[in-house]
């Protein structure tokens, strides 16, 4: 199954048909999202993530609603000042949380165990009912500054 689109729009012809034709994108564009976050333990805000990826907030954002639906990635709490001025949401990979816990709040964790962790969080959305794209198991590079997926 993929991710539901119903939630992704307003009921407006427009909107329903721009969130069907994102579908099959925003599963790599959730790869991305996640992928970035789980790099940053610390957290990002969506602006962040969107430098780091070379990609436009109109992208990304949706993603990051998704992926906390999901339980993919969490609120930290922690608010830092946007592009725009505003206040913003600070995320972060929830995988990351459990790792700690199970290192007993240490973030030291070898590559090998960080990558196994992460593919553990996406075979548990799979479980779950959620597609997920094939490459959500590699961490994908960021884009060229300013590019777009």
């Amino acid at each position: 199954m993929m991710y539901p689109t119903e939630s992704n729009h307003r009921g407006v012809d427009t909107s329903r048909e721009a969130a069907e034709t994102m579908a099959p994108l925003s599963n790599r564009l959730r790869a991305i999202v996640h992928g970035i976050l789980f790099e940053h333990p610390k957290g990002l805000t969506v602006d962040e993530v969107c430098k780091i990826a070379g990609m436009r907030r109109y992208s990304l954002q949706p993603r990051h609603t998704e992926l906390l639906k999901m339980g993919m990635i969490r609120d930290t709490g922690e608010r830092r000042f946007n592009e725009s001025g505003s206040r913003a949401i600070v995320w972060r990979a929830t995988v990351l949380d459990r790792m700690e816990a199970q290192a007993g709040g240490t973030r030291a964790f070898g590559e090998k165990r960080m990558r196994d962790a992460r593919r553990a969080d996406w075979d548990r959305a799979a479980n779950e009912g959620f597609e997920v794209p094939g490459s959500a198991h590699v961490v994908p590079q960021p884009h060229a500054e300013g590019g777009e997926a």
